[in-house]
């Protein structure tokens, strides 16, 4: 297997159809694995990359991803990037460590890699759920489906939701809304929540909020920024800026206004969302990885995504062998201690 490491600007038709082609082979949905997705979180991280893979004259394969300064691979779009794959032919096969090694970089790092493809398994450090809402059947067959599971979350969200209109004013939600200037005022509520809650601020440096603005011009096709609002009286209440690719949606950017937070406002518009997504020819709602207990709550299906490293092949490959396998030092060793007694032996007998 060769590797070539570019640019995503430096893609081609070509080379863009083919990865659109190994999409739909593996039937991966995300947006997140969309060529657009890459080319416009590119056109504000200049040090994304795309290893494009070929075995001969023939491509089979794509990973994009991002070269840190301490020459770390990482998933392309940083903390951003929910969902990660290698793009590829269903029967690829290679060196993991070897193709870390052609990346340039001495490892490579995920933490939301798709399973599905055997060779990654030895370097998963852990499996975490990405909970889903799955409106396949209809908003009618989820709710019962839902009230199964957690019997009183729709109906205390109706109930916080009457006292929302009765207390604030009359309520609107907006699958897309009008209002350009929400989108600062997500940026700005989501800074906030961070601060507050002691989480890495995504929106601490201004590539986020500019590639969020793009995602938001993009209007139709398989990568599309969509914001949506809850609104009571003259008061913005919640925002959530997703992804939508095809029928699913990736809820991706949800946050309130916390001085109305006894509303339960961001489950309000979430519920309102699903309500609502039959209309807009969605029937999945990806909430994401973490078991938040809204999530939990509100998800009727779910996945596992996987989190781990791929250190380069030659030394640094063997120090992450040593740190995840002990015992392969003593193995080495005692095989060597072998190899250098059966010289000795022949040498004595000869």
């Amino acid at each position: 297997m060769q590797c070539s490491v570019v640019h995503p600007s430096e893609l081609g038709g070509t080379e863009v159809a083919l990865w659109r082609q190994f999409v739909q082979q593996a039937n991966l949905r995300s947006p997140f694995l969309t060529p657009t997705y890459t080319t416009v979180i590119a056109a504000h991280r200049p040090e994304s990359r795309i290893a494009v893979l070929s075995d001969g004259p023939d491509i089979v394969g794509f990973l994009p991803y991002e070269r840190s300064p301490e020459r770390v691979g990482l998933p392309i779009g940083g903390g951003t990037n929910d969902v990660q794959a290698l793009i590829a032919d269903p029967d690829f096969e290679c060196d993991l460590p070897d193709l870390v090694r052609q990346l340039r970089v001495r490892e490579w790092r995920f933490d939301h890699l798709l399973p599905g493809r055997e060779l990654f398994v030895p370097f998963y450090r852990e499996i975490h759920r990405s909970p889903v809402i799955d409106l396949s059947d209809g908003y009618d067959a989820y709710a019962l489906a839902v009230r199964q599971n957690s019997a009183t979350v729709l109906s205390q969200a109706a109930r916080r939701r009457r006292q929302l209109a009765k207390e604030v004013g009359p309520i609107s939600t907006e699958w897309r809304s009008s209002r350009p200037e929400d989108l600062d005022l997500l940026i700005s509520m989501k800074a906030a929540q961070y601060e507050r809650t002691g989480a890495q601020n995504l929106f601490g440096a201004p590539w986020s909020g500019h590639a969020l603005r793009h995602f938001s011009e993009l209007l139709e096709g398989e990568c599309v920024g969509i914001m949506s609002a809850l609104r009571a009286g003259d008061s913005t209440i919640a925002l959530h800026f997703g992804l939508t690719r095809g029928s699913l949606l990736h809820y991706w950017f949800p946050v309130y206004d916390p001085q109305f937070a006894k509303y339960s406002p961001g489950l309000v518009l979430l519920l309102d969302l699903a309500a609502s997504a039959g209309e807009h020819g969605v029937d999945t709602i990806d909430l994401g990885m973490g078991e938040h207990s809204y999530k939990l709550r509100v998800a009727n299906s779910g996945y596992e995504v996987a989190d781990g490293r791929i250190p380069a092949s030659g030394h640094m490959y063997r120090a992450a062998l040593l740190a995840r396998h002990p015992s392969w030092l003593g193995r080495r060793i005692r095989g060597l201690a072998q190899d250098l007694r059966s010289a000795t032996s022949r040498r004595s007998n000869a």
